[in-house]
């Protein structure tokens, strides 16, 4: 499997000077002031509505932005053992994105503050 790919899903492309990719920390920053939730609250295995799509957002934009962004990795930032439950948060975002202007928003103002 390839860690770094997730279908339906593309990482933008470095161009010079005009997009870098950014740290783990500074991502994770921008998603836990906009939501004004503390890192481990992401961390915790709940199912509640309101944690779960953070930390799926959280995912997608380490998966789409960070500096290394593999799927393994990302799972072990957030404590989890199976890094299909990444591909499977990265993959919901980007349908909510498609069908929900609110998250693209939200997703879009994130970014603009890393």
């Amino acid at each position: 499997m390839n860690y770094f790919v997730i279908p339906g899903i593309e990482k933008p492309k470095m161009k010079p000077k005009s997009i870098s990719f950014f740290s783990e920390k500074r991502i994770l920053s921008s998603v836990t002031r906009y939501f004004d939730v503390d890192f481990n609250d992401l961390k915790i295995k709940s199912k509640e509505t309101s944690i779960c799509m953070k930390r799926q957002i959280a995912m997608y934009l380490l998966f789409t932005y960070a500096n290394y962004a593999s799927i393994r990795a990302i799972s072990r930032v957030f404590d989890m053992n199976d890094h299909s439950t990444v591909v499977r948060a990265c993959q919901s975002v980007k349908d909510a994105m498609d069908t929900d202007e609110r998250v693209k928003n939200q997703i879009k103002e994130m970014v603009e503050n890393f």
